[in-house]
């Protein structure tokens, strides 16, 4: 039987205080009785395919207390398959080569933003807004396990307002959880179109030996519910399969003879959002009756430039 244990952190901050120092720290561990997050998942088929389901909900912290402010909850499933040949719907989807590990996956997301005041019934214009969001994407990952490098296509389409069912969900988790009951949900954001692209590469940089490697990325979001990029870079030390083996080989556990074997990751980002349709209101329906104040809006977002850094530890026996 193998088990794992991972701590995750993340950390961003606008470029312009990026140094200073900041209250807010996220530490997330993949057990549910202590944080807000959870990933499972479940090899089949040799390891030909994958499913996993990813939970996250602001309000359940390592503190014992809430903090609904912004992001608030989300769910998300995807089932990835490696594709053998090019076929389907989608077969224009960019390659990494005739040697390519190519992987599809199928997901449905649904996201929820809150303000920061859940007992008002009509929310400051200025704090974030009730919104949801309801969607469902098809990506493609093609890596290149001789040249080391990779490619990542996603094209995402669903609804934001109330066919997204936010108001149900959150509603539902504080009433099971004890939490306090959200009175502003008439006031969210409208119903509106939700259509995305998605493009990411990423290449190693440096191997540092056995063991440890350096691989830079960048990415691109555009459409009608998110448009941002970013770049970054991933190191890896410890017991980690080969990065560029595909995309099974990265979310597997290490495959290696050890009984015990650890890993750390660690990725530093800088990302540009320009706009979120989950805050500032759908684009086709672009009015939203809000203006969230520029010290009050989400981190990501308000076409500001933010430096950031995933941080993680990993150990299995």
């Amino acid at each position: 039987m193998n088990r794992a244990l991972l701590l995750h952190g993340r950390q961003y901050k606008p470029f312009k205080g990026f140094m200073e120092k900041t209250k807010q720290v996220w530490l997330v561990v993949f057990l549910f009785a202590f944080s807000g997050r959870v990933a499972a998942q479940a090899d089949t088929m040799a390891r030909q395919s994958a499913f996993r389901v990813f939970l996250d909900n602001d309000f359940i912290n390592l503190r014992g207390h809430g903090s609904d402010q912004a992001y608030t909850n989300g769910i998300r499933l995807d089932y990835f398959n490696v594709l053998s040949g090019r076929r389907g719907l989608f077969s224009w989807m960019p390659r990494a080569g005739e040697n390519s590990v190519n992987t599809t996956g199928v997901s449905a997301m649904q996201v929820m933003y809150s303000p920061e005041d859940l007992k008002k019934r009509q929310p400051d214009s200025s704090d974030f807004p009730y919104s949801g969001g309801l969607t469902a994407s098809y990506s493609l990952h093609s890596s290149n396990p001789a040249k080391k490098f990779s490619l990542r296509s996603e094209i995402t389409g669903g609804v934001m307002g109330p066919p997204a069912l936010g108001e149900e969900m959150q509603r539902m988790v504080h009433r099971i959880m004890g939490f306090i009951e959200p009175k502003g949900w008439d006031y969210q954001l409208k119903t509106d179109l939700l259509i995305n692209v998605d493009f990411t590469a990423e290449k190693m940089l440096h191997e540092f030996g056995r063991g440890a490697e350096l691989v830079g990325g960048a990415n691109a979001s555009l459409g009608s519910m998110n448009n941002a990029a970013s770049v970054y870079a991933i190191f890896r030390a410890g017991h980690i399969n080969p990065y560029f083996n595909g995309f099974l080989a990265q979310t597997n556990a290490y495959r290696g003879s050890k009984k015990l074997f650890y890993n750390i990751i660690v990725s530093p980002r800088a990302e540009l959002q320009i706009y979120n349709a989950l805050v500032d209101g759908g684009l086709f329906r672009r009015w939203s009756g809000r203006d969230v104040s520029k010290a009050n809006r989400p981190t990501l977002t308000a076409s500001e430039l933010n430096l950031g850094i995933d941080y993680g530890f990993a150990l299995s026996w």
